[in-house]
């Protein structure tokens, strides 16, 4: 609300700031910012402190390069971690200021508590509390993502606009979080032979009844593609190169573009599917894939679609662990064989030396 100016000079002033200090503050800042503007085409800089997280969010919104729904998901990850330690959800009554690393300590405190309210027994206590940590630490990570976008200098386009960040922001950026970084314990089927023999066979019930994710599925064990990378996909990237089928074309998770192989059977199926140009298949093609694979023995498995990469990388390290490397595109073969030989049969080592030499 704009102070009203009853009166002249020095009183009219000391009367508005009176009746409404901070509508008298905005008043003011209006109209320095307004003559700064008029004179240099430069935008005033509010102070750090007076900074609310809905203008950043709308300026994070306006120019983010990834996926609107992304980016949606990352604002609502940053909102989950303020409700929680702040108790407030309003963006605009949230000063930039408050966001800091103490913010990212009492997230993981609380978090932890929720989780373990109920639980007795030491052991498992210590089990739920990692996997709190864990789930925090992808949350704070998204919520980090809204300054560190990438392509995007967020700091030098707040602060064109007006928006100088304050100093505290950077502990909340850059603090080290609690929790394993990588998770190293891996839930497999009980009969993994069984169940993925059980997938192959009855992923054809969807060749006509949902055919986008029947076209996911063959993507994903035929070229190893990511979640991600599945969204993004293309039929023109798929390509005959000397009678092979490739997939070459795209951005990978680490920047660099898409280029392997798919496997013979893979191959032979979305050849009946290629198109010349379109989306593989729709965006939320990857998440009904999940929810069949869960319900068709990967349900303990941390990431459902993503087993399906696991099981055939693991089938070719059987065979060449630097192909299977390369298929999953690693930069490091310690990964694959880590993380991605899980279903693989590890060979006998023949007894060379029996004998004499």
């Amino acid at each position: 609300m704009t102070p009203a100016l009853n009166a002249t000079g020095t009183d009219a002033l000391h009367d508005a700031f009176r009746q409404n200090p901070q509508a008298f503050e905005a008043f003011v800042s209006g109209i320095i910012a307004a003559t700064v503007q008029k004179t240099t085409g430069a935008t005033a800089a509010l102070p750090p402190a007076r900074v609310m997280l809905n203008q950043v969010l709308e300026v994070y919104q306006r120019i983010s390069t990834i996926k609107t729904r992304s980016a949606k998901n990352n604002v609502l990850a940053l909102q989950m971690i303020l409700r929680r330690v702040l108790r407030e959800s309003d963006a605009s009554k949230i000063p930039i200021a408050a966001i800091d690393k103490a913010v990212i300590f009492r997230y993981q405190e609380l978090l932890a508590k929720e989780y373990t309210a109920d639980v007795k027994d030491e052991n498992e206590r210590r089990q739920v509390i990692a996997r709190a940590l864990r789930t925090s630490k992808s949350t704070i990570a998204q919520a980090r993502s809204i300054w560190c976008a990438r392509g995007v200098d967020m700091f030098s386009r707040l602060e064109s606009e007006g928006l100088v960040m304050p100093e505290s922001l950077k502990g909340f950026l850059t603090c080290k979080t609690r929790g394993e970084k990588i998770k190293k314990d891996y839930v497999i089927p009980d009969d993994p032979k069984a169940t993925f023999e059980r997938i192959f066979r009855e992923i054809e019930v969807k060749r006509a009844f949902d055919p986008a994710v029947y076209v996911a599925f063959w993507v994903i064990v035929g070229s190893g593609l990511r979640q991600g990378e599945l969204r993004r996909g293309d039929w023109k990237h798929i390509i005959d190169r000397d009678g092979l089928l490739v997939y070459q074309g795209g951005l990978g998770k680490n920047g660099q573009t898409i280029f392997v192989p798919f496997q013979d059977r893979a191959a032979a199926v979305l050849r009946e599917f290629r198109k010349e140009v379109g989306p593989l298949c729709d965006y939320d093609a990857g998440r009904r894939l999940n929810f069949w694979l869960r319900s068709r023995g990967l349900a303990l498995c941390q990431k459902s679609a993503h087993e399906l990469r696991a099981f055939v990388a693991s089938k070719i390290f059987e065979v060449s662990p630097r192909a299977a490397q390369a298929w999953c595109r690693h930069s490091s073969l310690t990964v694959t064989e880590n993380a991605y030989s899980r279903y693989a049969t590890r060979p006998s080592i023949p007894n060379v030396l029996g004998g004499a030499l």
